[in-house]
């Protein structure tokens, strides 16, 4: 199984998991020439995709969903409270939704999809865990707070894409207005760095790829997430040496295979 993180940021979240015969999007918060050229990266074709899992309403992850699903139909899997905000705002053509509960598994060709909730300021968000009877990769951002639910639902995963959206002190410090700063920290906002490294360190085992993900543009580096996350880790006992930490990008791709 290949996951590829075509962009992730603020601005636009689109993650793309395929083991060969089966492709989905996680998200399609990116307009339809980027799209075009990250999956022509992939040698993935439009038609390939055979669904797109939303996990929220927000703009930065379904802004592109009006114009893919113009000239592409693919169904889109979501809750039911999340596709009434987006058809609420979005003109979208001939859609074909299909309506997820919490934990309702799916099947899409080869990929078994599961989805759980997660806690931030949408309609019914949440994460999703992906398996093709091989490997498990989990994708989860916006998470707002730790809880035990959220930890069984990462456990025993090969790879995952998680949120580390903000380094404490540069949100603090920051320009933001109080309101902004609380919300993001609040419940049913982000996670810091520090709080994703406390996340990964509540699983019995650790993945075997991680890419840290929903970076803020304006609170938060790469290094200071990767150095943060890393040493949260090595600080209570686990040996990176086995695993692979990378970072998303707002502006290419970032991937990792499990054979």
């Amino acid at each position: 199984m290949k996951i590829s993180v075509l962009a992730s940021s603020s601005k636009g979240n689109c993650t793309l998991v395929h083991n060969g015969n089966t492709a989905i999007l996680v998200d399609m918060g990116i307009s339809m020439r980027r799209l075009k050229q990250a999956l022509s990266q992939e040698k993935i074709n439009l038609n390939d995709i055979s669904g797109i899992f939303i996990t929220h309403e927000h703009s930065d992850h379904i802004k592109g969903l009006q114009t893919l699903t113009k000239y592409h139909p693919i169904p889109i899997y979501t809750r039911a409270e999340t596709f009434k905000y987006i058809s609420s705002g979005l003109t979208l053509t001939q859609p074909r939704f299909v309506e997820l509960t919490n934990r309702q598994t799916v099947q899409v060709g080869d990929l078994t999809v599961d989805n759980f909730s997660i806690s931030h300021d949408a309609a019914n968000p949440c994460g999703y865990r992906i398996n093709d009877k091989k490997h498990t990769v989990a994708v989860a951002t916006d998470l707002g707070h730790i809880n035990q639910d959220l930890v069984a639902a990462l456990e025993g995963t090969d790879g995952m894409v998680i949120e580390a959206n903000y380094d404490a002190h540069m949100l603090r410090t920051g320009e933001y207005p109080l309101f902004l700063k609380q919300r993001i920290a609040g419940e049913e906002g982000h996670l810091s760095n520090v709080e994703t490294a406390q996340l990964l360190t509540k699983l019995q085992q650790l993945p075997q790829e991680i890419i840290l993900a929903h970076l803020s543009e304006n609170n938060n580096l790469p290094s200071i997430a990767f150095n943060t996350v890393s040493q949260g880790l090595e600080n209570s006992s686990i040996n990176l040496n086995n695993h692979n930490i990378q970072v998303a990008s707002s502006v290419e791709t970032v991937k990792f295979q499990l054979d």
